[in-house]
């Protein structure tokens, strides 16, 4: 079977409790053979969607597996889903045993919530066959999802990229594995990281009321420009940097440098390693730092280094009082 060939799988059984979701006809999908540097595996891609409808009490739910995901406004007031399904099997015939086995793909609806699941699992003997020395199958389910604005979200991403653009909605993320960019969001933001960069902009720029930033993170960089909202950021590991942020800052962080320019409000960072830089803060500023240099140059108001374990204390253009707690 070459690139151009398709294939197209009849599955009678319904997928892990399918017959509940939404605008799928999963009796046809329709699977086109890729190119694929495996020495085992032929991969096979297939398109489908989904749909329901969201109400102002419903709140939306997403359990996403492995697989890049991008959320989007909805035009009006539905849930949208497209979703690329990737597998490989060692045969053609294998691919509709291993949707009925391993993928849940679904849309569930209650009256409080609506729950969306996306998860493609490794659990075939099949699996084990190359034990991943000349190649390993790959599973995910790439999807574009559409949210209808002003539903709170509750986002779980277990493995891959995640990217939002645009939406006007409370989100709470707990994330596993991979990247996270978000451009563009009106609403309280809660993020909880494990591993990866989170790049975050355009946040709360329409907003005349006090929003709430808040991101724990384990491993990777942190980026946060153009943002308004009282800012809390807990970190272990990892370069932050904060840009152009109206509203109150806190940092709490382990190993991994400290830069935050042009903050309108009060900013308190508590720091373990690491270079710490703070320009441009308009409001009082608060340091206690174990190791590495500090360098703070125009603040309106108090600069207070409650501790200084080792390195450069330099200040420069401070209103107020440079206090010293050591």
């Amino acid at each position: 079977m070459n690139t151009s060939s398709f294939l197209v799988i009849a599955l009678f059984l319904c997928v892990n409790g399918l017959s509940a979701q939404k605008s799928v006809d999963f009796s046809k999908l329709v699977f086109e053979e890729t190119d694929n540097n495996s020495l085992v595996y032929t991969q096979f891609v297939a398109k489908t969607s989904l749909s329901t409808p969201v109400s102002n009490d419903q709140k939306v739910f997403m359990d996403l597996g492995a697989g890049e995901a991008l959320v989007f406004q909805a035009k009006d007031d539905k849930l949208y889903v497209e979703a690329e399904i990737v597998t490989s099997v060692r045969n053609e015939k294998k691919i509709a045993e291993d949707l009925r086995k391993n993928l849940d793909l679904s849309i569930k609806v209650t009256d409080d919530k609506v729950r969306l699941t996306s998860i493609f699992d490794y659990n075939d003997e099949d699996d084990k066959i190359s034990n991943g020395f000349l190649s390993s199958p790959e599973r995910r389910v790439n999807l574009k999802i559409y949210v209808p604005a002003n539903r709170k979200i509750d986002l779980k991403d277990r493995s891959g990229d995640l990217e939002i653009n645009e939406i006007e909605n409370d989100i709470k993320i707990v994330d596993n594995s991979g990247g996270i960019r978000i451009d563009g969001l009106e609403g309280n933001l809660r993020l909880i990281d494990h591993s990866g960069e989170i790049a975050i902009k355009n946040v709360n720029l329409k907003q005349t009321e006090e929003m709430e930033i808040e991101i724990d993170d384990t491993s990777g960089a942190i980026y946060l420009t153009n943002a308004r909202g009282e800012t809390i950021i807990d970190d272990t590991s990892g370069e932050i940097k904060i840009r152009n942020l109206d509203g109150s800052l806190e940092i709490d962080d382990t190993s991994g440098g400290i830069s935050a320019k042009e903050i309108k409000g009060n900013s308190k960072v508590d720091d373990t390693s690491g270079e710490i830089t703070l320009v441009g803060i308009d409001g009082n500023v608060s340091i206690a730092d174990s190791s590495g240099g500090i360098y703070v140059d125009d603040v309106s108001k108090d600069v207070t280094l409650r501790r200084d374990g080792s390195g450069s204390f330099t200040t420069r253009n401070i209103k107020g009082d440079v206090i010293t707690k050591n």
